[in-house]
Order: structure tokens, then C-alpha cells, then sequence
């Protein structure tokens, strides 16, 4: 078992991900329970500050997507705008996301650099560890 700051990691992976498409990835958190992410990479146009064109600031943003009527998240689209740099961007800290059925906490991990037309993205998929 693999352990980073208090967290146990229950999947760590390095995908290649051409321009226009996406990353999905089903990790297994626990027996019976499964969480499909899915990584979208999308670049916002250039804005102009004093005069100069620059790329806007990194960010990102969480969709839970669920079947109607359900509490149950069944796929999470994390959406990455403006990680374009070749020598790569990362998260601060691990992202809390969600919470497994046995009520743990789902924590997101990742690097991302982009290499012409390929997204490099690092990540790991851990949970709160109750040790």
C-alpha cells in the first residue's frame, strides 16, 4: 500500500491524450464501488492585458453527472481550461471530489503539461486513510 500524506493511493497513471479528445478512467475505490472520471482538456482564446496577448490563468472545474432520480455520481467530468504549459502545471494539493460509498473521502491529484499536440496528464486517485 501506497500512502501520501495521510491518504491511501488507490490509482496512480500517466495518459497521453491527443488534441479533441478525452481521458475516462473507471477506478475501482472499494468491492462494489466504482467511479468513472472523465479528463477533458480545453484551451480558453487569449486575452489582451495592457496592450499584450496572454493565455489565461489555469483552472479547473467539477461536473457530477448521476442517472435521474439517483444519488449516486456515476461518472465525474473534471474539465482542465488553459494547462498548456510544455514544463507542466499541477494541482497545489490533492482535490477532495467525492466520497465512496463507505463515506471516505475521494481526494484528486494531478500534473498536466502540454506537448504539441498532446496532453500529458499525471494523476492519482486516493482516499482518506482511516489507519
Amino acid at each position: 500500500m501506497i500512502r501520501v500524506g495521510g491518504r491511501k493511493v488507490i490509482m496512480s497513471n500517466t495518459l497521453f491524450v491527443p488534441d479533441g479528445e478525452d481521458a475516462i478512467v473507471d477506478c475501482v475505490i472499494a468491492e462494489g464501488d466504482t467511479l468513472t472520471f472523465k479528463f477533458q482538456f480545453l484551451q480558453e482564446a487569449d486575452v489582451e492585458v495592457d496592450g499584450v496577448s496572454r493565455s489565461p490563468d489555469p483552472r479547473y472545474a467539477i461536473e457530477y453527472v448521476t442517472e435521474e432520480g439517483e444519488k449516486k455520481i456515476d461518472q465525474l467530468v473534471v474539465t482542465f481550461y488553459n494547462f498548456n504549459k510544455p514544463f507542466g502545471q499541477s494541482f497545489k494539493e490533492p482535490a477532495a471530489v467525492a466520497d465512496s460509498n463507505n463515506r471516505e473521502v475521494i481526494y484528486l491529484f494531478t500534473s498536466l503539461q502540454k506537448l504539441g499536440l498532446v496532453t500529458r496528464i499525471d494523476f492519482q486517485i486516493m482516499l482518506e486513510d482511516k489507519v
